[in-house]
Formats: structure tokens, C-alpha cells, sequence
């Protein structure tokens, strides 16, 4: 049974999960095709058989560690269309003791955090950054107004901007009255304005938590430590992908 993994270096650590994972999709795309060739396949002279050749090669759970068991699920696999899957290379990066090994590269952990929280990861942007649940059931449309209160020129209005870009509702921008010393963010007592503040945070990549005050809609007021609220932005992670109905033979 051929196989793309079959020339790939020797990995460690987390990418074995990685690849068990894609290698079950392979066998579902020739499922049929594997099990027909271990049914007429002969023992070698070695006394080795067709499913001791074909699962040794691979470290699977137990429950998946015959060609019975592998079966039906790849039927199931099968059915799934191939433009939905995507294959992706874990970030990797030759290991220090060894130049012909690969280690997982730092961003691996990101992208493996990702799929524990169930958090797409998007090949096709410059970052897998994702998108959270929380962030997809924020409700854009809530009120939100930002108060320039650093009372540096433009202020607000640049928030205001990159706001709207994230698909916020900005219904107004102000300057406070008096010098604010400490940025807040501010939230009426919702459930919906909660979720939507920590997701708007987020989007923002401002390192702020909501405050339940008494305020009509979520107000961010900029303080004179706005600049500290920026997190450090984000490297994009290198990602080798592709679609599983792309032919690399072809």
C-alpha cells in the first residue's frame, strides 16, 4: 500500500497524533482497495501477514490496530467529500542532536491547542490564529462607543476604525471631560455584552477585561496607559497545506 508518509523523516512527539490522524483518511480513500489486497494476499516466507505489514508501519490507538477495526471507519472516511478535508504539515524544524530528525517547531503548540479547544485553524490566512467559539457568538451589532480619554489627538477615532474593520457597532466617539489615568471597559450587566466585550478584546488584541457598570452599551474609555493595552502581535504560523482532492502525483 502506497503511502505520502512513507519517505517523511522520523518525527517526535505530537506530530505522530498528527499523522495517525491524516493516515486514517488515506486509508479511507482506498479502504476497499486495501482490504481486498489483504483478503488475496499470501503469508511471506517470514510467516508475515497482510495486516501485520500493513498496521506495523503505523502507531495507532488499540482500537485501531487492525484492518477489521480500520475497516469501517474508513468507509465513513470515505464519504466525507475530499474538498472538506485539508492536509496540513505540523511546523517542525530539524532536532538539535540530530539534523536528520524533525522536532516540533514552536508554533506547533499553538496549532495543536487549537484543535484541543476545537478552534478552525485557517490555512489560508497569514496566521492560524482561528477564530474562537466565543468570538463567533459575539453579537457585532450591540452599541459600543470609545472615549478618548489619554486626550491624544485622533485617539478615538483610530479605535473607532479598527473596530468597525472587526465588524463592531461603533455608535459613538467622544474625549472625556477630565484626564483618565487607566483604560476601562465597560459593560451594562448582560450575558450578551460579556461574551461580546471579551470577544471584542480579543479581536482588538487589547489585554483589557470588561467591568459591569452603569452604562447604557460597552464603552471603551482610553486611558493614558492605552498603549500598554496592545498585546505583542502575532507571528504568522508557516503552514504547508492542501485540499485532499489536489493530486501531488499528477
Amino acid at each position: 500500500m502506497s503511502s505520502t508518509w512513507a519517505n517523511a523523516p522520523r518525527t517526535d512527539g505530537p506530530s505522530s497524533a498528527w499523522l495517525r490522524a491524516t493516515r486514517i483518511y488515506r486509508l479511507g480513500q482506498r479502504g476497499a482497495r486495501c482490504l481486498s489486497w489483504a483478503h488475496h494476499f499470501e503469508p511471506d516466507t517470514h510467516g508475515g501477514s497482510p495486516e501485520t505489514a500493513t498496521t506495523s508501519s503505523m502507531t495507532v490507538d488499540p482500537q485501531l490496530s487492525s484492518l477489521q477495526d480500520l475497516g469501517p471507519l474508513a468507509a465513513r472516511i470515505k464519504e466525507v467529500p475530499t474538498d472538506k478535508i485539508v492536509f496540513m504539515t505540523m511546523p517542525n524544524q530539524p532536532a538539535p542532536s540530530n539534523a536528520n530528525r524533525l522536532v516540533p517547531a514552536p508554533d506547533a503548540t499553538l496549532i495543536f491547542e487549537r484543535i484541543k479547544q476545537g478552534i478552525p485553524v485557517n490555512p489560508d490566512s497569514d496566521s492560524a490564529t482561528g477564530t474562537s467559539a466565543a468570538e463567533q457568538s459575539a453579537n457585532r451589532k450591540l452599541p459600543l462607543s470609545i472615549v478618548n480619554g489619554a486626550h491624544v489627538s485622533g485617539l478615538a477615532g483610530q479605535f473607532a476604525n479598527d473596530a468597525t474593520k472587526q465588524g463592531y457597532t461603533v455608535i459613538s466617539i467622544a474625549t472625556a471631560a477630565t484626564l483618565q489615568a487607566q483604560s476601562k471597559l465597560l459593560i451594562p450587566d448582560t450575558d450578551d455584552t460579556r461574551r461580546t466585550a471579551a470577544a471584542f478584546a480579543k479581536a482588538m488584541n487589547l489585554d483589557i477585561k470588561a467591568s459591569v457598570a452603569e452604562v447604557e452599551s460597552i464603552e471603551l474609555i482610553l486611558g493614558q496607559d492605552y498603549q500598554a493595552l496592545k498585546r505583542p502581535e502575532k507571528k504568522p504560523i508557516q503552514l504547508d497545506s492542501r485540499n485532499a482532492d489536489q493530486d501531488r502525483c499528477g
